[in-house]
């Protein structure tokens, strides 16, 4: 049992490496705010992915309801992307606010929305994967909580290191800063109308 359930933290901190989890991050990460508050909105991203699945996990288990199968819940993610990339664009044109408050790291609730859709894109896939190798459910309910810390925990650490470069080209390159902006924002969009196809 405590070897599925370390499988399932380390296979969560690897989902955290896919693109389109990276690509929400780090758009919005844009726009210049301290290293911890890029950390804390990762973690925040995590948060809501892990809430959408153990509520899935909850309601497939518990009561034995299940999501409906299709790509609609991957489109709706890709839609987001599009949104996300668009919003960095869109900011670019402006001046940035300046944080009023640069050493308070609230929680970000717009990064917890977008983790808890990503998490319900993901969750079927996840919970018939789960539901078909493990005998108890609540095996499988923690697995899943395991899982969801694992994704936490792998998009601090990444979003740690997104944090590094951007903050860098902010303080001292700005025309770096503008360019890699307008790549993360062109590289989101992208994504986004490839999953929405």
């Amino acid at each position: 049992m405590r070897s599925i359930l370390i499988l399932g933290l380390l296979l969560g901190m690897r989902h955290a490496l896919e693109a389109d989890h990276l690509a929400a991050v780090a758009s919005m990460s844009t726009g210049g705010g301290a290293r911890m508050s890029t950390i804390v909105r990762g973690a925040a991203w995590g948060a809501g992915h892990t809430l959408a699945l153990v509520a899935v996990g909850a309601l497939t288990f518990g009561l034995g309801i299940a999501l409906p199968q299709g790509p609609w819940f991957e489109r709706a993610v890709g839609l987001m992307l599009v949104v996300l990339g668009v919003n960095v664009l869109l900011r670019r044109r402006g001046t940035p606010a300046p944080d009023a408050h640069p050493h308070r790291h609230r929680l970000d609730t717009k990064a917890v929305c977008v983790g808890m859709m990503h998490g319900l894109a993901g969750s079927a896939a996840l919970i018939l994967v789960v539901a078909s190798t493990l005998q108890s459910r609540w095996l499988g309910m923690a697995y899943i909580g395991v899982f969801g810390v694992g994704s936490i925990v792998g998009m601090a650490a990444l979003s740690a290191l997104m944090a590094v470069p951007l903050d860098l080209s902010l303080r001292r390159l700005a025309r770096t800063n503008v360019a890699l902006e307008l790549l993360i924002a062109a590289g989101t969009v992208a994504l986004g109308v490839t999953m929405m196809r």
